[in-house]
Order: structure tokens, then sequence, then C-alpha cells
């Protein structure tokens, strides 16, 4: 099967205009709130219940379907180059494949979440190591969810039950653990998404908390973003995709809004842009989020609508300027 791949002019977005208008008169958005054109959208028939995107080495999307237990990867047009994955418990099946990172091998390192392991993949879905099973001990989780890895191929992994990051090595052995449930500093809940930033700092999606936090490699939190709340900068429902941009700008997907925040490195917001809706530049349950720094693109994972879509980040800032 082939993606449908679908790119928009201005006049496509005529019936999305039209519906962000006959919203913003019932009152139900607010002003700040905009829609951007995306430059490509990105459909395929298998997709289910799509979960986090990830950026290869070689510019290819990596896209986990949880519902359907597999691994889609892209190139930039759209083109599905390879899929992998099977429902069920065995080495290289998946039982909600979650989120992901990628390694400086270029290696896939997939959360296996209901299977409460650790799968490392090959792009082209070779199955290469595997770790992890039920329980609170080192090499176990209870829902192993968002993961990153440093420069030097440390693996996080985010086990929101037990609401505690594990530190793995480059060859997956235990190091330590840092983290704990509650609302202060450093502490989370129901948390999801887990990034690592180019200055070596964790981002994690703190989605019971209703904000992002900062975290230093030993778990202390440098800053928190955002509340719960329906005025810009607070999140009215869960927090989830969290991504940076090469100025350092947080981009955080508001699932319940079914909009995008955009913050300065210091957390001030500086913008939002999307609706609920099934129009081009309108959401439905969003949920991850990616930049590619090299074509400048930002990915959208826009799970209920079944569909990645893409966007112009000189768009994003354009509209930003023109006071859409």
């Amino acid at each position: 099967m082939r993606a449908r791949i679908l790119r928009f002019t201005g006049t496509a977005l005529a019936a999305g205009f039209l519906a962000w208008f006959l919203a913003g008169c019932g009152g139900a958005q607010s002003s700040k709130e905009h829609i951007v054109e995306p430059i490509l959208e990105i459909k395929y028939s298998n997709f289910s219940g799509i979960n986090d995107i990830k950026i290869d080495a070689g510019n290819r999307l990596v896209v986990t379907d949880r519902i359907k237990d597999r691994v889609y990867v892209f190139d930039q047009a759209g083109n599905l180059v390879t899929e992998f994955g099977e429902s069920g418990s065995a080495p290289g099946q998946f039982h909600r494949p979650f989120g992901v990172a990628i390694n400086s091998k270029n290696q896939l390192i997939l959360t296996d979440r209901n299977n409460q392991r650790v799968q490392v993949f090959s792009i082209d879905g070779e199955l290469i190591d595997l770790f992890g099973s039920r329980g609170i001990s080192r090499n176990q989780f209870m829902d192993p969810q968002g993961v990153a890895v440093d420069e030097d191929d440390n693996l996080y992994v985010l086990d929101a039950e037990e609401c505690v990051i594990k530190v793995f090595d480059p060859n997956l052995q235990y190091v330590r653990q840092f983290g704990r449930k509650g609302s202060g500093p450093g502490e989370f809940m129901n948390a999801k998404t887990l990034i690592m930033d180019a200055d070596g700092f964790l981002w994690i999606a703190d989605r019971g908390n209703f904000r992002v936090q900062k975290l230093d490699l030993n778990g202390k939190a440098v800053l928190s973003i955002g509340s719960r709340g329906h005025m810009p900068g607070q999140f009215f429902a869960e927090v989830e995709g969290i991504a940076l941009d090469g100025e350092g700008r947080v981009y955080v997907v508001d699932e319940g809004a079914g909009k995008i925040q955009i913050f300065d490195a210091r957390g001030n917001f500086l913008f939002a842009f999307g609706i609920q809706g099934s129009a081009p530049g309108m959401f439905s349950s969003p949920d991850a989020i990616a930049i590619d720094p090299k074509a400048n693109h930002l990915y959208v994972v826009d799970e209920a609508n079944r569909r990645v879509q893409v966007f112009d980040l000189d768009d994003v800032w354009r509209a930003k300027q023109a006071g859409l």
C-alpha cells in the first residue's frame, strides 16, 4: 500500500477557514488561535492509533502505531519506505508500541508498552536487541512510554506508572533512576513524552500536572511551563508532544484544545495555532510532534484524523508576524 499524500494551496483551505470563522463567532475558540496552512498531509490506510514520530539520520519519518502494533517509515515526500511489526509478545512483536528514539547508529529504540520492555531495531525493521519485563526492579517496567537518548547513546526510559525515569548505558545496562510521583519540581504524574535537547536536558510532558518540565540529567527541574486553564500558555487538557527548534523555542501539543502552543526558551508564551476539526491545519487529538531542522519542517501526528500534517516553520512564524 502507498501513503496518500495531499499537497495544499490557499484555495484548498477555504472550508477550513470557514469552520474557523464559524467557531470564532460561536465563542468556542480564542481569537489568539489560528490556522496555519500545511504544506503536506500524509494519510496511510493502515493508520489507526499513530502515537509518536521521530526523524532519522536519513531524514526519514518514523511513526509508531499503538493500535496496529506497527512502525512505519516514510521519506520526506511522504512516501512509505517500509513498515514492520505485528501483535504479540515474541521478540520483534509489539503490544502497543509507544515512544521512539534514535541513537547515533540510526537504530530505533522503541518502548513496547504492554509487553513492559524496550526493543531495538534497525531502520529496516531488523530486531537488534531487547530487554525488560513487568516489575519494579532495575531492568523492569510497569508502563514504559517516553524514551530518549543522549549524545553518548545512554538511554532514558520513562515509566509512567512508577513515575520514574530509568537510565541505561549504551549496552542497555541499568545505571540509575530518578523522579517520583507528585506535583513538585522534578515530580510528575501520568507523564508521557520524553525528549533530549542538544544541550543535554530532558523535557517531559507532565500530563497529570498540565505542564512541561525541563530536567537536568540528575532529575532536577530547571524550568516548568504551563498550568491548567484556557488562557494562552495554559493547557486545557493533556499535554502531549514536545519539540524544540534551533532557537530553543518549545512547541507543545495541547491535545484537548487541538492546538500547538509555542514558548520561548525561558518558557514565555509566544504563539498558538490550530483548532479542533478535520480540515487542513485543524487537529483532532493531536499527539506527537517533531521538527526537522534541515528541512525546516514541523510534523504533527493528528491522531484522530489519522494523518501526519507537515508545516513549514517559516509559514508558522509568518502567521505570527501577520497577527492572523
